[in-house]
């Protein structure tokens, strides 16, 4: 059976990588590294890190689908569960360091801190519970839009049916009964019934599309439209925010063009414009961060300075924006720089507590393989071994991780289902002998060694 690692299965490098995601990567690896050194709280802690990575998993795919798509429904979801989710995996970690200060309350604690313990602790995984259900409500609300068959198929089999059956009716081979059949006025009227029906519906959407070519507005919108849905999923954290709602007010403006039912190419021009100058703004941002280039997420946020970064690189994206605006006779260009603005702090803060959250971290965000177990749990009932689990473990990592971990293998979790346990070092010595270890102790405590042996008693 291969090994497993609880801590690399939740932070293993996804199959998408996004910048945009990337600080939520940083902040489920030192979570993830942190729950499994903690003695209290530990199934409601590991579950956590579980929701945050499925969670962070479907943000990507999302992200995926909007590359693909340009869905705008997709880029909603995804785009509405970044902050949050970033918010909940900080405030789960600096909550957690308060609840770990103290393994249990000693005989000097008021009844006071008694009672401000418990009620801290509960609104702690209140206030996360609420925040992971709020995230998975929004992630559900993503339609499954299945593929309709495109008309021109419908069409290409329509000619073929028609002529297939022509050149039937046309071979000397095919019996005298099947050449009447297809002479019968009752199949040709219902074919010309049928094509009047469709002549009918089709012909005033031709009218129409007439019309606007005999207008000489220019139909459609912009191919940077599309772009600028797919690159924010390309922008880092310090800009990501704003990105978000520079990307809205084009798609306002982008809309309110499509709907109007009096375009012209001086609008067609100004949206135009206000799209290409916003991804080209973008883009810059992209390359003077280098958000693309491998392992620069971390640096990123540790090297952030706020005293810099308020250099309003978007003013040219706003000022075309407010002219599209403008010849749209749209509204809202005046109140979309206010939510720029307000993106930007919200930006340049969410920075600053990452930055905060790292400089405390006390676990590396990568794997040292040097500080890595191998350990193989043997699960026993009534004396006999049912079954086993293999999980590479950091060395401080405590037994209470290796316990749920094992809970979670398929081929154990119906025999572990209900059950209580306990860990057991098996004797050299004097068989009935094995010693008790408590889900409190470290792995790295246990041995000295790359490898560790434990029982798993049911």
């Amino acid at each position: 059976m291969p090994a497993s690692s609880l801590f690399e299965d939740w932070t293993k490098e996804p199959e998408h990588p996004y910048p945009a995601t990337s600080l939520i990567q940083h902040l489920i690896t030192l979570v993830a590294a942190d729950v499994c050194t903690f003695r209290q709280n530990t199934q409601t802690s590991y579950r956590f890190v579980d929701i945050a990575r499925t969670i962070y998993d479907q943000i990507n795919l999302l992200i995926k689908r909007v590359d693909e798509s340009g869905n705008w429904a997709d880029f909603e979801t995804y785009t509405a569960a970044i902050d949050p989710l970033e918010e909940a995996l900080i405030k789960f970690q600096l909550e957690a360091e308060l609840l770990e200060q103290k393994h249990y309350l000693n005989d000097s604690t008021s009844v006071t801190d008694c009672c401000a313990f418990v009620n801290r602790t509960h609104r702690v995984f209140r206030e996360v519970a609420e925040g992971v259900d709020l995230l998975k409500g929004q992630l559900s609300q993503v339609p499954s839009q299945p593929r309709p068959e495109h008309s021109n198929a419908l069409a290409i089999k329509s000619v073929m049916t028609i002529y297939g059956f022509m050149q039937l009716g046309l071979s000397d081979t095919v019996p005298v009964e099947a050449k009447l059949y297809l002479k019968a006025e009752k199949v040709w009227l219902e074919a010309q019934q049928q094509g009047q029906k469709t002549y009918d519906a089709v012909n005033p959407i031709f009218v129409a599309f007439f019309d606007q070519l005999s207008n000489l507005a220019a139909v459609g919108l912009p191919t940077s439209y599309r772009t600028l849905l797919q690159i924010v999923g390309t922008i880092g954290r310090a800009y990501h925010a704003q990105s978000i709602q520079l990307v809205k007010l084009c798609h306002q403006a982008a809309m309110h063009y499509q709907a109007s039912q009096n375009k012209n190419d001086k609008q067609y021009v100004a949206l135009e414009n206000a799209l290409d100058q916003t991804l080209e703004d973008l883009q810059k941002v992209i390359k003077d961060m280098k958000f693309n280039e491998p392992g620069i997420g971390l640096s990123c946020i540790t090297a952030f300075n706020d005293t810099t970064y308020e250099k309003h690189p978007f003013t040219e994206s706003i000022n075309e924006l407010k002219a599209c605006f403008g010849e749209l006779k749209l509204d809202g260009a005046e109140n979309g720089e206010a939510l720029l603005k307000t993106a930007m702090e919200a930006d340049k803060n969410r920075m600053l507590a990452a930055k905060l959250r790292l400089s405390k971290a006390t676990n590396s965000l990568e794997i040292d393989e040097s500080k890595m177990v191998e350990v193989l749990v043997k699960v026993r009932k009534s004396g006999q071994d049912i079954g086993e689990h293999k999980i590479r473990a950091q060395r401080s990592a405590r037994l209470a991780a290796i316990g749920w971990s094992a809970a979670r293998d398929a081929s154990l979790k119906e025999k572990l289902m209900g059950q209580d346990f306990k860990f057991e070092q098996e004797s050299t010595g004097t068989p009935g002998t094995n010693k008790t270890i408590s889900t409190d102790s470290i792995v790295g405590s246990l041995t000295t060694n790359t490898t560790l042996t434990l029982l798993m008693v049911i």
